[in-house]
């Protein structure tokens, strides 16, 4: 429309070009200055003089800093805006006296120019892309709670978003039908497991075994992926955090990294592979009846192995960063990178770290879960080790030749190493060990024997200790006694509770049953009345003084013994 009026606008003076623009926007329905713009593709600019003050203000930078902060104030946690520009500038204008000399539109664009407007503060904050260097380098796992839950009949119920409300407990009084997804993905290929658990919340026992899980060989012959990860990401929930978690962790030698609270991005791989579980296959639950969590598990490996190796039908599900399936990417990982679950990790949550007690030689006994046998281990060097101090052992199951960690704290510190056992001849001897007329070694002083030295060199001679102190006078032990304080330091004299002198045997009691065998073996006779007396007349114990009366009074009849 605007080509037809070219040869006009050019040939036009100022003013006729001016009411000629206008004319045009009325007729097209558009401003005036976007009518400027068009023209202005067609190579025609507006004739007006550029002001010299153009692209400047009068604002100052502070004044527009303190109009965002008021903005700032009106945004609720649902970032919805309740303060606009002439109400921020009216309250700074009458609290504070600023005046803007200009007006609202351009104190909008002005917010905008410096990143002050709301829409910029709001944008949330540029992130780094991470980068893993092969399959199953990093590993990300995250629990959450689904729609699903099942009934005690096996009736599977979805409950709607609408029945989800903030101020109200999820699932109330339903906690042990609760189902829980558990998700983990290889950042490096993409690969996604996921898993389901009726529970009513995250613990340490359920997420141990969604780990072995992920980690061991599944049963449909499309899942391939596998092997342990040299890191795992996850948040910092009590199940993640747990003491035994860790440990098991380090027999495994997994390194976790618990990422900072509010910042899901750190783990924003398995944060998108939970939305596409929940689209692409928990929608399926709206069609068709899984009657508990164990079945839905069966579908759920069935769903991995087909999506990550791009075989969905009518389904493109290929990492668009390398254009290639989940599984080819996976499938790039070598011999050397792929480490394999040992089939003792499942015990590792319970019994993953035992005590010893540091032998004479410095050694300790440990049955590592790969030897099945106990093996000595050499602690000889470490810092401050000695006998009979105790030591946590945990075994490395992802070494071969039975490694073990060793840790202890020594002077406010942990010490930590990992050491082998000894290698033993047929006869089960340490081959490190000196052979009787060929050599003699022994092990290197212990703190405990380093710091008995040099005790005694401060001492000195054992007839006459201490005689080098004090130009050769001695420690002067006698001399130091010194009378302070004069008479008014002297205590009032106490009066004690008198000692019972009465000889032990007098005093010790026993029990009616310790009573009754003994008067049982003087008396050659005994039955339950004799043992009911002791109950009935001595319910404190039996004082061993008295056995012989109470002989006296059973054999007298003082109470019908049968005899």
């Amino acid at each position: 429309m605007i080509a037809q009026y070219i040869p006009l606008i050019v040939s036009a003076s100022g003013n006729e070009r001016s009411m000629l623009v206008q004319d045009i926007a009325a007729k097209a329905g558009v401003s005036v200055r976007t009518v400027y713009r068009q023209l202005e593709k067609h190579g025609i600019t507006s004739s007006r003089k550029r002001r010299a003050d153009a692209g400047s203000t009068c604002v100052l930078d502070e004044d527009l800093q303190k109009l965002s902060s008021v903005l700032k104030t009106g945004v609720r946690n649902n970032d919805k805006h309740v303060m606009d520009i002439p109400t921020a500038r009216q309250i700074l204008e009458v609290s504070d006296g600023v005046t803007f000399g200009v007006d609202d539109s351009t104190l909008s664009r002005l917010l905008r120019e410096r990143g002050l407007d709301l829409k910029s503060q709001q944008a949330p904050d540029p992130y780094v892309t991470m980068r893993s260097l092969y399959p199953n380098h990093v590993h990300q796992v995250d629990p959450s709670v689904c729609l699903i839950y099942y009934l005690p009949n096996g009736r599977q119920e979805i409950i709607e978003e609408s029945e989800v409300y903030k101020n109200k407990p999820y699932m109330a009084g339903k906690e042990n039908l609760k189902v829980w997804r558990y998700v983990l993905t290889d950042h490096f290929s993409g690969s996604i497991i996921h898993r389901y658990y009726q529970t009513p919340g995250e613990n340490q026992l359920v997420l141990w075994d969604f780990l072995l899980y992920a980690w061991g060989v599944k049963n449909h012959p499309q899942f391939i992926m596998h092997g342990l990860p040299e890191i795992l990401i996850w948040d910092k929930g009590s199940a993640n955090t747990s003491k035994a978690i860790a440990n098991a962790l380090r027999s495994l030698r997994v390194t976790p990294i618990a990422h900072t609270t509010g910042n899901p991005r750190a783990k924003g791989s398995v944060e998108r592979a939970n939305s596409l579980v929940e689209k692409h296959f928990e929608s399926r639950l709206r069609g068709e009846q899984v009657h508990s969590a164990d079945e839905l598990n069966e579908y759920a490996e069935k769903w991995n192995a087909l999506y990550n190796a791009n075989l969905i039908d009518r389904y493109d599900s290929k990492i668009k960063r390398a254009h290639k399936s989940r599984l080819d990417l996976w499938q790039t990982i070598t011999i050397d990178q792929l480490r394999e679950l040992p089939e003792e990790a499942r015990g590792l949550l319970a019994g993953g770290i035992e005590t010893r007690i540091v032998g004479g030689d410095l050694t300790i006994s440990y049955v590592h879960p790969s030897i099945k046998e106990s093996r000595s281990y050499n602690l000889g060097g470490l810092p401050g080790i000695r006998p009979k101090m105790t030591v946590n052992v945990q075994p490395i199951l992802t070494e071969k030749g039975g490694l073990a960690r060793v840790w202890y704290t020594w002077q406010g510190e942990e010490v930590v190493d990992e050491i082998l056992p000894q290698e033993i001849d047929i006869a089960g001897f340490p081959l490190s060990a000196p052979v009787f007329g060929e050599n003699f070694k022994r092990h290197p002083d212990t703190y405990v024997q380093t710091a008995a030295k040099q005790l005694n060199e401060l001492i000195g001679d054992a007839k006459t200790p201490f005689s080098h102190w004090n130009d050769g006078q001695g420690l002067g032990s006698l001399s130091a006694i010194r009378e302070e304080g004069g008479h008014n330091s002297i205590p009032m004299p106490l009066k004690g509770k008198p000692v019972d002198t009465r000889s032990r045997e007098s005093i010790v009691k026993l029990s009616s049953i310790e009573a009754a065998l003994i008067l049982k073996n003087r008396m050659g006779f005994w039955d339950a009345s004799c043992l009911q007396f002791l109950k009935d007349n001595f319910p404190g114990g039996v004082p061993e003084s008295e056995l012989e009366t109470i002989e006296d009074v059973l054999k007298g009849g003082g109470i019908a013994c049968e005899g």
